[in-house]
């Protein structure tokens, strides 16, 4: 009877550490995952390359009529020009 309550001792003591463990863990992944999400995948020189088109257009004819508007911007995290 006495070495049955040493082991489930021994088990509940194994199952606090293992249930520490796996906080701490979720715990460094989570502040992790909040560090990724502040860098911009699409936040380097290159992806600016073409930021001289942002801004509201009009488009012209040949004759000097206007004949649309256009608008572009910056889209999906400053990946993409539309």
């Amino acid at each position: 009877m006495r070495d049955c309550k040493y082991i489930f001792l021994l088990s509940l003591i194994t199952m606090k550490k293992t249930i520490l463990f796996i906080a701490i863990l979720l715990f460094v992944q989570n502040l992790v995952a909040q560090q990724d999400n502040k860098q911009c995948q699409c936040c380097i020189e290159l992806y600016n390359s073409f930021d001289f088109w942002i801004g509201d257009w009009t488009v012209y004819d040949v004759n000097g009529k206007v004949i649309g508007n256009n608008r572009i911007e910056k889209q999906y995290d400053n990946c993409v020009l539309q």
